[in-house]
């Protein structure tokens, strides 16, 4: 058919001449579909809420300040100068639950943008403490993140077994408040007690 035949070399022509356009217009810039934005999270009135064992914060020497206590009071500092203001850091000043620990303590957490897990071996013998993590993790549901990052950090005061911490977080890699000592293989913990380098070390892994 001479009309058929016309019409496909026509439109075979068109192809041609689209195609040479294209190569002396050059490569065309493909432009990525932009990636989903973050939901975000609701504003919260505290910024940390620090869960740990009160033993933990006992003071090694009488008039010094516990090593909770510190962690906390070195937060409000670092972070503050981060940030530009000070952040409000919340824990509960009886934390295992013996003395004095209420439900209005639990009513706090998911009311905080973070937690803190200051893992030793009294933590996980704590059942207050244990109950202040899933209080948090079942107000994060299925926000858990902030970004790529976790809303719970899990430090780590004395070495134990990564099977041993909470099941809930043991994805998580841990911030390590102590060294091996490499004479004796023992854990030391980074505190000021110590001396001036456990002091440094200390604050480049606060940092």
């Amino acid at each position: 058919d001479p009309d058929r035949r016309f019409q496909t070399a026509r439109d075979l022509f068109s192809d041609l001449n689209a195609a040479r356009a294209s190569l002396l217009a050059g490569p065309v810039a493909v432009v990525p579909e932009p990636e989903p934005a973050a939901t975000p999270l609701r504003k919260f009135n505290h910024d940390i809420y620090i869960s740990y064992a009160q033993l933990d914060n006992e003071a090694q020497l009488t008039g010094q300040q516990g090593w909770v206590s510190a962690l906390h009071r070195s937060l409000e500092v670092r972070v503050g100068q981060l940030l530009g203001k000070k952040p409000i850091i919340l824990r509960n000043p009886k934390s295992n639950g013996d003395e004095g620990s209420t439900e209005a303590e639990l009513e706090k957490i998911p009311d905080s943008a973070l937690l803190i897990t200051v893992l030793s071996p009294r933590y996980l013998k704590s059942e207050w403490c244990n109950r202040e993590l899933r209080r948090f993790l079942a107000a994060a549901g299925e926000k858990p993140r902030w970004g790529s990052k976790y809303r719970v950090l899990k430090v780590v005061k004395t070495p134990i077994p990564i099977d041993k911490h909470p099941p809930e977080i043991q994805p998580l890699a841990p911030y390590e408040f102590y060294k091996i000592d490499p004479d004796t293989g023992r854990p030391r913990e980074l505190d000021q007690v110590f001396g001036p380098d456990a002091q440094r070390e200390y604050w480049a892994r606060l940092d």
